[in-house]
């Protein structure tokens, strides 16, 4: 699929708003939208969409404001498909790394929109395929922006994982389950399970074993370009697979995981109101000095 056109620097920007219309917080972000909209040239809202499975696909806008935590962005990105718009994650959630703007930066954000004066990055995706009695299942087909998870599920036995990069066996991981996150979802379960903090727009993806059972499994951050394979050895432990904290698809002893880049990327706008690293140090405390520390050396 042929990606949008950005509007140049002279024309309208048709802006969509979307969220989860259970929440009042979006539905008042959404009020604050409008009015500002109507006061800033060259800014248009042509749609609203505060439902939860409407197909997003075919969405007629150049920039999409998501209105949400990092979980709505997720959401909208599954039923954009093959055809996203660039998105702009306006945070009403917690950390949200996915969604960079605070309602507070909201008016600086849409006149940046409306002078043309933005980026677009584009975020890697994943994608996710099933090998069943060593047969492709056509209706397995998941895209992951943040991760692929294969996890033990109830009653949360130890795992033995192999992993194989390129046809090449790398490693067996006996562990609660293997992380397979992209650079955007470093700082997601990749980061709660001890791995590291990638840049968002990195072309690399970070393998993270979940609670190993030896010291010496390490998270190993590698070329996106590879192809991935995950399938569990030994007696019948029940285990799922799970694709950006949505699907829970049981996986069974024969079966094969294959985790690619995926295609298309999530193209995401980036305004002078983001900065990951700001993001990093408010949210998660990152580099900053811990209480009573004078920062020199004694």
């Amino acid at each position: 699929m042929k990606p949008k056109a950005r509007p140049s620097s002279e024309s309208t920007v048709r802006l969509a708003v979307l969220g989860h219309g259970g929440r009042d917080s979006v539905h008042e972000v959404a009020d604050r939208i409008r009015s500002i909209v109507k006061e800033v040239p060259r800014l248009k809202i042509i749609c609203e969409d505060f439902s939860a499975e409407s197909s997003l696909e075919y969405l007629d806008a150049d920039l999409a404001l998501v209105l949400g935590g990092d979980g709505t962005v997720l959401r909208v990105s599954r039923r954009m498909g093959q055809n996203p718009t660039p998105i702009l994650g306006v945070n009403l959630g917690r950390l949200g790394f996915l969604t960079e703007i605070s309602p507070e930066s909201l008016s600086l954000a849409l006149e940046d929109l409306a002078r043309g004066d933005y980026r677009i990055d584009e975020l890697m995706t994943l994608e996710c395929r099933l090998y069943r009695d060593g047969r492709p299942e056509p209706d397995l087909v998941l895209r992951a922006l943040n991760d692929v998870v294969l996890r033990a599920a109830p009653p949360f036995k130890l795992l033995d994982i192999d992993l194989l990069i390129d046809g090449r066996p790398a490693a067996r991981y006996r562990s609660d389950g293997l992380i397979i996150a992209t650079a955007a979802g470093s700082t997601a379960h990749n980061l709660s399970a001890g791995g590291p903090i990638l840049c968002p727009e990195a072309l690399m993806v970070v393998i993270t074993p979940i609670a190993p059972h030896t010291l010496t499994q390490r998270p190993l951050v590698d070329d996106a370009r590879k192809t991935y394979r995950l399938s569990i050895e030994g007696p019948n432990t029940p285990t799922v697979l799970v694709v950006d904290g949505h699907e829970d698809l049981p996986i069974f002893p024969s079966d094969i995981v294959e985790v690619v880049r995926g295609q298309p990327s999530l193209p995401v706008v980036r305004t002078s109101a983001s900065h990951f690293y700001g993001n990093l140090s408010e949210k998660l405390g990152w580099g900053s000095y811990l209480p009573g520390d004078r920062g020199g050396r004694n």
